[in-house]
């Protein structure tokens, strides 16, 4: 069997083939004797649908490719196409010699509006090339003439007046189709409206534009583009004018709302800050032109504001309690709260020695000097204290019954009280005694032990806010 390359991708095919198999070229002997080789589209068309959809028809003659907005539709014959405001859509059929464009301006609320190009890539002929302009030039001309006198009456032709005194005709301006004035409804946040215009005038002209607009101005369309309207409900008549036809155009507008205002994506932030100062950022997302920050307190502020995003600083919580707060972002009527909520400063310490003198006599008593080095922090002005708790080495509490040296619960323990000066105070070799007549553990040889706490009493009960290792010790009573 006989074969031949495709011209595009080099693969062999069979000899009858119209396609290439592998890429789908088509080759030139397909094309039927007599006929141009020239891409070409027919039957374009366009038909408005419900929600903004366009529905894009066509045929595609000689093609090797075809596209829609750069995508490849080749072996389709339509498209659907969702427009918002306006938009482009360009058609685009190719093959090897030639390529044809058919552009389409589509508007949401109005009818669509194209033009076509058609471009031939190369000729390769050995045909006298004047001759075929020639040739060309005289049909086009006969063609002209021969119908000129019939079209002059239909409203779809955009011819020239110079012939109109031998034939007559009857002066046309059509806009978008209709001569019939209309109302058009311009979207808030302002859009680019392109109309198509069909007259035998020879020009038009475009009157009473209002400031908020602004006109792109072509011989077969013109496009008015409006701003985003921030203040109220607007109004204007523009004129499509020729020396014996006018169509009148409105222009509505209403003021632009804004929907959108969030601060870190949420209608409602909750923040939580350390104890000590610091700062934080936060997204703002808005579609309206500015936004205002108020409700603020005496312990934070704003520091940095842009467009998207601003910085508070805080200060440090003073108080052992937490403590909150909030502010608002607003904007045209929009508000987000923001709850801020700072931890109270923790009191810490930490207890570093314990030593232990004993047969210590104090005001002629005998018993054990306990000295212990310890330090605490964001403590400055709370009372608090030192105490020592005796247990017996199986862990039973050392009993202490006449309240001298005891708890609450009768437990024998000891203690001296502090009140620190500083944030950050260390203590070395407080003296705590303990006589041993209040160890209430009998007669005989006795194995006990004890740990030291440190409290702090800022609130209605005391909080512990560090202790120690147990310290074992032998007593022997006679």
């Amino acid at each position: 069997m006989t074969s031949k390359e495709c011209p595009s991708c080099k693969t062999s095919n069979p000899e009858s083939a119209s396609y290439c198999r592998k890429c789908g070229t088509r080759f030139p002997e397909h094309t039927k004797p007599g006929k141009s080789h020239m891409c070409h589209i027919e039957n374009f068309a366009i038909k408005k649908q419900s929600n903004g959809k366009f529905l894009v028809e066509w045929n595609a003659i000689n093609a090797d490719k075809v596209t829609i907005n750069g995508r490849d539709v080749t072996g389709q014959n339509r498209f659907i196409a969702t427009v918002k405001d306006s938009q482009m859509i360009l058609l685009r059929v190719d093959n090897t010699t030639s390529f044809d464009v058919k552009e389409v301006n589509v508007v949401y609320d109005s009818q669509t509006i194209y033009k076509d190009k058609v471009v031939e890539r190369t000729v390769t002929s050995a045909t006298n090339v004047v001759t075929i302009i020639l040739l060309i030039v005289f049909i086009i001309i006969s063609a002209f003439s021969l119908h000129y006198a019939y079209r002059l009456e239909d409203r779809n032709y955009s011819g020239e007046r110079f012939l109109s005194n031998i034939f007559g005709y009857k002066s046309y301006l059509l806009i978008n189709g209709s001569n019939e004035g209309r109302t058009v409804n311009i979207p808030t946040h302002g859009a680019s409206l392109m109309y198509d215009v069909k007259t035998n005038a020879s020009e038009y002209e475009v009157l009473d534009l209002p400031k908020w607009c602004t006109l792109e101005k072509n011989d077969s369309y013109f496009i008015i583009k409006a701003t985003k309207n921030r203040q109220s409900n607007r109004t204007a008549n523009i004129r499509i004018k020729t020396r014996n036809d006018e169509v009148t155009m409105c222009l509505d507008q209403a003021v632009y709302k804004p929907q959108r205002l969030l601060v870190n994506d949420k209608k409602v932030v909750d923040s939580n800050l350390s104890a000590s100062s610091g700062q934080i950022t936060y997204q703002v997302n808005t579609d309206a032109d500015s936004y205002e920050i108020n409700s603020l307190s005496s312990w934070f502020r704003v520091i940095t504001q842009g467009t998207e995003s601003f910085t508070i600083s805080y200060e440090e919580n003073p108080k052992r309690t937490e403590r909150t707060d909030w502010f608002k972002v607003k904007s045209e009527g929009m508000e987000v709260k923001i709850n801020l909520i700072q931890v109270a400063q923790k009191i810490t310490g930490q207890i570093k020695d314990v030593t232990v003198e004993h047969n210590v006599f104090k005001n002629g008593v005998k018993g054990m000097k306990i000295l212990v080095d310890f330090s605490v922090q964001n403590m400055k002005g709370i009372d608090g204290s030192c105490a020592v708790y005796f247990y017996y080495e199986n862990g039973n509490r050392v009993k202490d019954t006449n309240g001298s040296y005891a708890t609450s619960d009768n437990q024998a323990a000891t203690h001296k009280t502090i009140k620190p000066n500083y944030d950050s105070s260390s203590y070395t070799d407080v003296e705590i005694f303990m006589p041993y007549n209040e160890l209430e553990v009998g007669t005989g040889k006795h194995n006990l032990k004890f740990y030291c706490k440190i409290w702090e009493y800022s609130t209605s009960s005391a909080i512990s806010v560090a202790e120690s290792q147990y310290y074992s010790f032998t007593l022997t009573n006679n």
